[in-house]
């Protein structure tokens, strides 16, 4: 019981390393790229998780804090508001808050698209936190009924 046990609490630390890594950002070393997330994954029957995977340089950042955007009209909120404060009379037929409508509905489906975009590919931690967690499976499928014979032979011999 004291060997199952212990060989629970080490898996259970291979488990906290995996949590730490995946949300770890950036790229691999093309050693570690090459070997865990190609020869390992081959050998773990994950096929090879290189494939379609360049090695990209980091976009530029910006030296200010403005934020860019493309396509995207900008309107002047207060000046809005003060045209709708004149005008006292009458009944507004609503096309204001239409072409609002429509702007929001854009930016928001350009939101959205951007968001699948940048998440639809996996970082390398992430590639390789899956490689680690079936290494870590087929290890632990190998030890625990390797342990069971051994803690016996090592009860019996002194």
């Amino acid at each position: 019981i004291i060997a199952s046990m212990g060989l629970m609490g080490i898996f259970l630390i291979f488990t906290v390393v995996l949590i730490i890594l995946v949300d770890k950002e950036g790229d691999l070393s093309p050693w570690a790229r090459s070997f865990f997330l190609r020869f390992l994954a081959i050998c773990l029957f994950l096929g090879d998780l290189t494939k379609g995977r360049h090695n990209k340089v980091a976009p530029e950042q910006p030296e200010t804090d403005d934020v860019i955007c493309d396509d995207v009209t900008i309107y002047d909120l207060d000046e809005e508001v003060k045209k709708d404060r004149s005008v006292t009379t009458g009944k507004t037929d609503g096309t204001k808050t239409d072409e609002t409508i429509e702007v929001l509905r854009g930016i928001l489906d350009q939101l959205v698209q951007t968001n699948k975009e940048e998440t639809a590919e996996e970082s390398d931690y992430q590639l390789l936190c899956k490689v680690l967690d079936r290494l870590y499976l087929v290890l632990y499928l190998i030890c625990a009924p390797a342990i069971v014979p051994m803690a016996m032979y090592l009860g019996n011999h002194p």
